[in-house]
């Protein structure tokens, strides 16, 4: 049953139904749940986060998320941190525990480079707001920044 309900949610974010994948994830979640397999839960979670985060609901797919440790689930908290302006909350997420001490523990961000940008992305606007205390009241400061991160989640 949890293989049927993945795909639904997969071809229905393949084809733009949210909702529909919305309805699916939330399915697969609690089914997932109930069976206890800890792997096929940390899925659901992704998949619904997912869904969460393409539909505009940054603040359910954070929340959802606080207690994953997969790397793809640490990446989408990161993506629905920024999006709530969260940086520091993003940054957290995609750093790994050792911290960013040499080049070697780049390869551990979640998302590879995907994980470094949206890493920089979060730091940059955090650097930018001490350094132009004025740009952390303006909403249109991370807009751009928000949109093209989001785009690299977007697409399947």
């Amino acid at each position: 049953m949890e293989d049927a309900l993945v795909q639904c949610v997969q071809l229905s974010l393949a084809n733009c139904l949210t909702n529909n994948a919305t309805f699916f994830a939330e399915q697969l979640l609690a089914v997932s749940r109930s069976n206890e397999h800890d792997s096929l839960s940390e899925h659901s979670l992704h998949l619904l986060a997912t869904c969460y985060i393409r539909s505009g609901r940054h603040t359910l797919a954070f929340e959802l998320l606080k207690s994953c440790i997969s790397p793809k689930n640490l990446y989408l908290r990161a993506v629905a941190a920024i999006a709530l302006n969260l940086n520091s909350d993003a940054e957290m997420a995609l750093t790994p525990p050792q911290g960013l001490r040499n080049d070697d523990d780049y390869s551990d961000i979640p998302n590879g480079a995907y994980g470094i940008y949206l890493l920089g992305v979060a730091k940059r606007y955090e650097t930018c707001c001490r350094c132009v205390p004025f740009l952390s009241s303006l909403s249109s400061c991370s807009s751009f920044t928000l949109h093209s991160s989001l785009s690299i989640v977007s697409n399947p």
